[in-house]
């Protein structure tokens, strides 16, 4: 029978890392099927660097992300401000309508 990768359910705290280009916060999760030390951008949540092994323990999880982040610092900033940006231009643009779930905004009538 084939063993199951996940070793128990993700473990998330709240970090801020102490860059050169300034504190970057972050989300720490210590992830049973996580494989290998990974960083992912997301537009709603902002960073989260994943480490294998939920039973590392935070500061042990701090001292490997933290020089990985402040290796990748550079292009961990530059894809922030691009989604600050499209983020910005998005809202500048005006509400978005889910054309399925709302009424019709125009109706036509027969002559």
């Amino acid at each position: 029978m084939a063993r199951s990768r996940g070793a128990g359910p993700s473990v998330e705290t709240a970090a801020v890392a102490r860059l050169r280009g300034g504190d970057l916060p972050y989300t720490l999760r210590r992830s049973g099927r996580a494989r290998r030390l990974r960083v992912t951008i997301d537009p709603r949540r902002g960073v989260i660097a994943t480490v294998p092994g939920p039973r590392t323990g935070e500061a042990a999880a701090r001292a490997l992300v933290e020089p990985f982040l402040a290796e990748r610092e550079a292009w961990i900033r530059r894809h922030l401000e691009r989604q600050a940006a499209a983020a910005s231009r998005a809202r500048a643009a005006g509400p978005v309508r889910d054309y399925r779930s709302s009424p019709p905004v125009c109706q036509l009538e027969r002559q």
